[in-house]
């Protein structure tokens, strides 16, 4: 028997993965259930010939929450160099702006306090907020590899 690696699914994740496995010379095979490739980024005529639509959204409608999440998120995209800077470096060290976190910290703060829904008035921006930093708080061990 030869090893090899399987891939589950040949949805972005899946043939990201069997691309990196396939420049390093890893044998693989992928596994997919659908009769199609691509998941979540699929986009299919449903409705009528020639309309085109997204099949599994890649991007949350916040509705009425949409500004509030813009407040709070915008500050990180336009200066996501630093960000990436701060969260890359070692944990115990002062951030060179140490000011640009405090929106971010006032905003975890907020989690199941009044003020939590004075600033989320539907569902969707606060599940979003809650599962956003989730990959980057994951332990490292073994089942999580």
């Amino acid at each position: 028997m030869t090893d090899r690696t399987i891939v589950i699914g040949a949805g972005p994740n899946g043939l990201a993965a069997a691309v990196t496995l396939a420049r390093a010379g890893v044998p693989f095979e992928v596994y997919e259930r659908a009769s199609f490739l691509g998941g979540g980024t699929r986009t299919a005529e449903i409705t009528l010939p020639g309309f085109r639509h997204d099949i599994c959204s890649a991007v949350a409608g916040l509705g009425r929450d949409g500004g509030a999440w813009l407040s709070l998120m915008r500050p990180f995209v336009e200066h996501a160099e630093r960000v990436a800077d701060l969260i890359s470096g070692p944990l115990l060290r002062l951030p060179a702006r140490p000011w640009e976190l405090l929106g971010l910290g006032l905003a975890v703060l907020e989690q199941g306090s009044p003020l939590w829904n004075v600033r989320w008035r539907g569902e969707a921006a606060p599940t979003l907020w809650l599962t956003t930093p989730a990959p980057t708080v994951a332990p490292s061990s073994p089942a999580w590899r």
